[in-house]
């Protein structure tokens, strides 16, 4: 009798240490079930991420797979991406902005990826306006279940709505919290993102958080916005990804020294020209793949972006 309850208990715990279908079963620095439930195979995306698809699989144990596209040196294996799109969200430090000399790295991502990637971002903009203005709700109406969305905000939230007409935000990380901006009422960065974060989930998208991008470093060294911390939290409270855009990027920055990334920054100490964009992009790709179960992982075409390495 107890052998036989014994014998239950333990094929208990291996059904329920499989991955279910559509989630991770491997990848570098991967601690997770590495078995997929009946019905489902572990396909290789790249060295980062595996993932459970729907298949052939009979019973409980299965094989990981390998689907290759391409042949360059650069490009790994990938699992089929059926009609996922990529939708951002952002301010100029992510859109396409003007030409090669001032350029967001939404611009430069897309030649990572195995997805289309529609680019939203806006100049200018911070998440309060980008809510007000309208185009939360123009990206609404487009995204569909299995869609992934990067929502990443922060350069233009700061001063308070007195300070920062139509961009400013109230202070602090309440849900409740209002301030007036000539009569109109303003909520802060955790009110409006979690607003965005929740409308999209509810349409099945797989939403991330990614943190602002840094300024040059060796320009400014005002240190670590606040926003950066509260994109991390907004994440976190919502059950969202997140990727540290930041410090990947920073990371970066510093690796390539002084006068290499000043070359990026031709105008201020915020906007890329296209070069940097590209430098922004990988970081974030980067970000992406060293962040366990991140919805990007499995659409990386390329996983060799700098820095080579998780923080």
């Amino acid at each position: 009798m107890f052998s036989s309850l014994l014998i239950a208990s333990l094929l208990a715990l291996g059904i329920n240490a499989q991955s279910p279908v559509w989630g991770q079963c491997g990848g570098n620095g991967w601690t997770g079930a590495t078995t997929c439930v009946a019905g489902s195979t572990c396909v290789k995306s790249n060295d980062w991420y595996s993932q459970c698809l729907p298949g052939s699989n009979g019973g409980g144990t299965t094989t990981t797979t390998t689907r290759t596209t391409g042949t360059g040196p650069t490009t790994t294996t990938q699992v089929p991406v059926g009609s996922a799109t990529l939708y951002l969200a952002g301010d100029s430090t992510t859109a396409l902005d003007q030409g090669t000399a001032y350029q967001g790295w939404g611009a430069q991502i897309g030649k990572y990826l195995s997805i289309p990637v529609v680019n939203n971002a806006v100049a200018g903009k911070s998440s309060r306006s980008f809510t007000d203005l309208g185009y939360f709700s123009q990206m609404y109406s487009r995204v569909k279940a299995g869609d992934v969305v990067i929502i990443e905000f922060g350069h233009n939230e700061g001063g308070g709505p007195q300070g920062n007409p139509q961009q400013g935000v109230c202070a602090g990380t309440s849900l409740t919290t209002t301030c007036n901006d000539n009569g109109k009422v303003v909520y802060t960065y955790f009110k409006y993102m979690t607003d965005a974060i929740n409308s999209f989930k509810a349409k099945g998208a797989k939403v991330i958080v990614s943190s602002q991008t840094p300024n040059n470093p060796f320009k400014d060294t005002s240190g670590t916005p606040i926003y950066v911390d509260y994109a991390q939290q907004v994440a976190s409270q919502t059950s969202v990804a997140y990727v540290d855009h930041f410090n990947y990027l920073k990371t970066r920055y510093q690796t390539l020294g002084a006068s290499a990334t000043n070359a990026l920054f031709p105008q201020d100490n915020i906007h890329t020209n296209s070069n940097g964009a590209d430098v922004a992009a990988q970081a974030l790709i980067r970000g992406a793949l060293c962040a366990s179960g991140n919805p990007l992982a499995p659409y990386v075409k390329n996983t060799s972006v700098n820095p080579p390495n998780c923080l």
